[in-house]
């Protein structure tokens, strides 16, 4: 099961996105995340940026952007908590992933 041991905090300073141009945008996802353990010490932290390319410089291409980022934000986050030591000493290696 899921233990609530642990705790994943992250500081969201940018969704957005951002124009080049008038013609070219692309999304920045932007955050700093922070590994807790039970007493809520930090264990780790890591700032995490993505950006994507938008197909189109309006809305509907920054939101399809935004996604996409928002995505590979979160692949790289459960890749980090995956491969941390601090992680699996604390938390343990299921744990940490599924929080």
């Amino acid at each position: 099961g899921v233990s609530s041991d642990c705790l994943v905090r992250f500081e969201l300073q940018e969704f957005s996105q951002v124009f080049v141009s008038p013609q070219q945008s692309h999304a920045l996802v932007q955050a700093n995340v922070q590994l807790l353990d039970a007493r809520r010490q930090l264990l780790a932290t890591r700032q995490i940026a993505v950006e994507r390319p938008a197909a189109s410089a309006d809305a509907a291409g920054g939101v399809a952007a935004l996604v996409a980022a928002g995505n590979e934000f979160g692949a790289q986050l459960a890749a980090w908590l995956a491969s941390g030591d601090a992680a699996r000493k604390a938390c343990g290696p299921t744990r940490a992933a599924a929080q």
